[in-house]
């Protein structure tokens, strides 16, 4: 996987749901809605506390939003193309906590985007801590490994070594305990 940089602030503005939306539930007072559309999922977290009225369906503030798609490699696995939190709301794990949501109620393994920014490595290491989660690492057609962290950095690694801009590339999946 290769570190990325990100400067920007991210304002995401607000989320009104569509008729296709379906709201999964809730985390932490943050709603979850999701749709499919071919071999992708989105995903949408709102703050429903937060609503600007508007004909003809009131619009709650987006917090996180993602974008999955089934995984070219691992079957079994939806591929985290991208994610975006609202500045808002960093520093707060809700990233962390919206993945665990989607695996724990979708029943689905997430697989780490080829190319993470420094808070992406930061939900990774945030996920590997997570005790009923299981977070590996593995090469496209290698041996599983069991993910560490590195906390000086906040990154996953394994045995010791690290994951990020290295020459062998790995690939790094989280799913139910």
């Amino acid at each position: 996987m290769d570190r990325i940089r990100m400067n920007r602030k991210i304002e995401l503005g607000f989320y009104t749901p569509d008729d296709d939306a379906i709201l999964l539930g809730s985390f932490r007072k943050k709603q979850v809605w999701y749709y499919t559309f071919e071999d992708m999922i989105y995903v949408e977290v709102v703050d429903p506390s937060i609503v600007r009225y508007a004909l003809p369906r009131d619009r709650k503030k987006r917090v996180l939003e993602m974008q999955l798609s089934k995984s070219e490699d691992f079957t079994k696995a939806w591929h985290i193309n991208m994610t975006r939190l609202d500045y808002r709301y960093t520093g707060q794990g809700i990233a962390a906590q919206a993945y665990r949501y989607l695996i724990k109620k979708l029943g689905i393994m997430l697989q780490a985007g080829n190319s993470q920014s420094r808070g992406g490595r930061k939900v990774w290491f945030d996920l590997a801590q997570i005790k009923d989660l299981t977070v590996l690492a593995q090469t496209k057609y290698g041996q599983a490994y069991d993910v560490d962290v590195n906390k000086n950095l906040r990154e996953v690694r394994v045995k010791g070594r690290d994951l990020y801009d290295g020459e062998r590339r790995m690939y790094v999946f989280a799913s139910a305990a």
